[in-house]
């Protein structure tokens, strides 16, 4: 879960640029409160004029706005730490041809870690679309709660995430709801409309 440190690429930095470079990160603040920290992405004839009048690469402005859509993927993770106990949960749905469940919660002094499921045949899952079978889903579990992105991992058809909650949830979930949103793209883009809820 532990996300890798960023590493600095090059020792070298044109003092010259230091006023500037605080500039950007002004309007980086500024944008960001302007939009709600929803920005969205920018129609890509709008990146081409501002490549072609600024003298800048249509390809480059188009990576800085795809990182600049959403600051959460770069939020600090909740690294788990001194582990409690296990909740087990076993609460499930089914959504079509789907199980979705959550079988347990690991309990840890700073941090919750939910463990969601998703299963469906072998054959059921080969014959399902492949661009709706790497949707993401988006945890909510209530105010006050931040959760973060999820680890994942598949083989044939069964799906497994890893979720952050901090602070931790209770040892009593009873009353909990456990909301999972589907997105078509990692970070709270493009939603699908589908939402997976769990009650404790």
């Amino acid at each position: 879960m532990k996300r890798m440190p960023y590493k600095r690429p090059t020792e070298h930095y044109d003092e010259r640029i230091k006023a500037i470079d605080e500039a950007l990160c002004i309007l980086l603040k500024k944008r960001k409160d302007v939009s709600d920290n929803r920005p969205g992405y920018p129609p890509f004839a709008y990146i081409e004029a501002w490549a072609a009048d600024n003298g800048l690469y249509e390809d480059q402005l188009k990576y800085v706005f795809g990182l600049l859509m959403d600051e959460s993927l770069y939020r600090p993770i909740v690294e788990p730490a001194g582990f409690r106990k296990n909740l087990l949960a076993a609460r499930q749905t089914e959504f079509g041809e789907a199980v979705y469940a959550v079988p347990f919660v690991r309990q840890y002094e700073n941090a919750s870690v939910v463990h969601f499921t998703i299963d469906r045949s072998e054959e059921e899952d080969a014959a399902f679309d492949r661009s709706r079978r790497y949707r993401y889903y988006e945890l909510t579990v209530g105010d006050g709660y931040e959760c973060g992105s999820p680890v994942g991992s598949s083989h044939g058809g069964h799906h497994a995430h890893d979720y952050i909650v901090s602070p931790p949830l209770p040892d009593d979930l009873a009353g909990f709801e456990f909301t999972f949103r589907e997105y078509e793209r990692r970070g709270e883009q493009m939603p699908t409309g589908r939402e997976i809820v769990i009650r404790m």
